[in-house]
C-alpha cells in the first residue's frame, strides 16, 4: 500500500499494469494507486474478472458473483477452500472504487470484460503486437542445418511454456493424437516442441527450450506447419510469431485466435474436436502449395495487423486519454459498502484499506482454522473404536447426541 510513495510511481505520468496476480501485488492497493496516477490495465486472461480461475471455459458464474465453484483444480492460484464468492466481491469492491482504463488484446476478451465486474471502466481494444523485423521467414535449409535437423523431413512444431504437450491450457492430448496420425501417414515427420525442456514420449518429439527471441525465431524457421490446439487462450503471442515467420497454422477456434488466423493463413476447427484437428493437419501436410500460399498470407497479415509499431501508437494515444481523463476526475469515489466518501485524501484511503485487509485476513485465518478443526473432529469421530463405542451404547446422553449431530452435519 506504499506504492503511492514510491519514487518511480510519483515520477510517472501513467502506471501500466498487466497481470496483477502471483503474490507480488496486493489488489486492494489498486484503489489508492488509481487515484494517485492514471492506471492503464491490460487484461491478458480472465483472472481479473472471476473469483478464481484464469479461464472460465464454459462457466458463466463470473458474471453474477461466482461461489460454489464447479472446478477448483483449474490451473491458477490455489485455494484451500471455496471462497470464490468472497474473492469476486473483493474484486468488485476494488473495481467500483478505482479509476481505470482497461485494454483488451482481443475482441473476444473485450466481450467478456463488458459483461464483467470491470465493465463500467473505459475499454479499448489494442491487439497484441510483435517485432515483425525480428520474427520473419527464414531460409529453411539453413535454419535446419543450424539446429541440426534433417533438411528433407516434414517438421511440425508448436510453442508454449514447458511445451505444448504438458501445458494445461495448450491441448496436449489433442496435439499428441494429431501428431500420431501424422506420423503414421508420414513416417519421416518430426515434431519440434518449442519451450519443452524434457524429452517427449516418442523419439520423434524433439524438445527445444530457450527464452531468447532469436532462438525461438530460428526454431520457427525450421517448420513446415505450426500446430496450436489451445483450449483456453486470449491473444497468444506464439500464434503471432508463427504468422510473422510465414507459417500456416492449424489449431482450435479458441478465444481470440480466430481474430488472428483466417482461412487464408491456416485451418481452425471447433475447440476440442480432435478428429477435425487431425484432418486439418493431414490436409496441409499433403498440400505443399497450399501451405506456401498460407505462409505468404500469414506474413502479410502479421505485418499489417500485428506489428509492435501499431500497438505502441495505440497505447500512446490511450496514455494521453488517461492523463486527460484522470486530471478531470474528482473524489469522492463510487458508492460502496465501505463509505469511501469519508476518505479525504489518498493517505486516509490507504489507512482504511489496511485496517479492512487486516480484519479480512483474520477472518480468513479463523475460517481456515475452523475448517481444520472440523476435519480433525470428523476424523476422530469416524475412528473404528469411537464408532464401536457409539453403536454399542457406551456413549450416552449429551455426548452421544452431540456425536450424532456432528456426523449428520458432515
Amino acid at each position: 500500500h506504499a506504492l503511492t510513495r514510491h519514487e518511480a510511481v510519483a515520477g510517472a505520468d501513467v502506471v501500466h499494469a498487466h497481470n496483477l496476480y502471483g503474490g507480488y501485488f496486493h489488489p486492494h492497493s489498486l484503489i489508492a494507486l488509481s487515484w494517485f496516477r492514471p492506471v492503464v490495465w491490460s487484461i491478458h486472461d480472465m483472472q481479473a474478472l472471476t473469483g478464481y480461475c484464469s479461464h472460465a471455459l464454459d462457466c458463466l458464474k463470473w458474471q453474477t458473483g461466482c461461489g460454489a465453484c464447479p472446478d477448483l483444480t483449474l490451473p491458477g492460484p490455489a485455494l484451500p477452500f471455496d471462497n470464490t464468492a468472497e474473492l469476486w466481491r473483493d474484486k468488485k469492491l476494488i473495481s467500483d472504487n478505482s479509476r481505470l482504463w482497461i485494454v483488451a488484446g482481443s475482441r473476444w476478451i473485450a466481450s467478456k470484460i463488458e459483461k464483467s465486474l470491470l465493465g463500467q471502466h473505459p475499454l479499448k481494444y489494442i491487439p497484441n503486437g510483435i517485432d515483425t523485423q525480428l520474427f520473419q521467414p527464414s531460409e529453411k535449409s539453413a535454419a535446419r542445418e543450424k539446429m541440426g535437423l534433417p533438411k528433407d523431413a516434414f517438421i511440425v512444431g508448436s510453442l508454449a511454456r514447458s511445451g505444448v504437450l504438458v501445458h494445461p491450457w495448450k491441448g496436449g492430448d489433442h496435439a499428441f493424437a494429431a501428431l500420431r496420425a501424422l506420423r503414421e501417414r508420414h513416417p519421416e515427420m518430426l515434431f519440434l516442441n518449442i519451450g519443452a525442456e524434457k524429452e517427449g514420449p516418442e523419439p520423434w518429439i524433439i524438445p527445444f527450450a530457450s527464452h531468447r527471441h532469436e532462438d525461438i525465431r530460428d526454431a520457427l524457421g525450421t517448420l513446415d506447419l505450426f500446430l496450436y490446439p489451445s483450449i483456453a487462450d486470449t491473444a497468444p503471442l506464439a500464434v503471432l510469431e508463427a504468422l510473422a515467420c510465414g507459417l500456416p497454422v492449424v489449431g482450435f477456434q479458441t478465444g481470440g485466435i480466430p481474430e488472428m488466423v483466417t482461412d487464408s493463413e491456416g485451418i481452425l476447427v471447433p475447440t476440442g474436436d480432435t478428429r477435425a484437428l487431425t484432418q486439418a493437419a493431414l490436409t496441409l501436410a499433403e498440400d505443399a502449395r497450399r501451405r506456401e500460399q498460407m505462409g505468404c498470407s500469414a506474413r502479410v497479415r502479421a505485418v499489417e495487423k500485428f506489428d509492435t509499431s501499431r500497438m505502441m501508437d495505440a497505447y500512446l494515444e490511450l496514455y494521453h486519454e488517461a492523463i486527460v481523463g484522470h486530471a478531470g476526475a474528482a473524489l469522492p469515489l463510487h458508492t460502496s459498502p465501505i463509505d469511501c466518501a469519508l476518505s479525504r485524501s489518498i493517505e486516509e484511503l490507504r489507512t482504511l484499506q489496511e485496517g479492512t485487509l487486516t480484519l479480512k485476513q483474520k477472518l480468513r485465518e479463523c475460517r481456515a482454522k475452523l475448517e481444520k478443526e472440523k476435519l480433525q473432529t470428523l476424523e476422530l469421530l469416524n475412528h473404528a473404536w469411537i464408532q464401536f463405542g457409539r453403536k454399542s451404547g457406551i456413549f450416552r446422553g449429551l455426548l452421544r447426541e452431540w456425536m450424532k449431530q456432528t456426523l449428520r452435519r458432515s
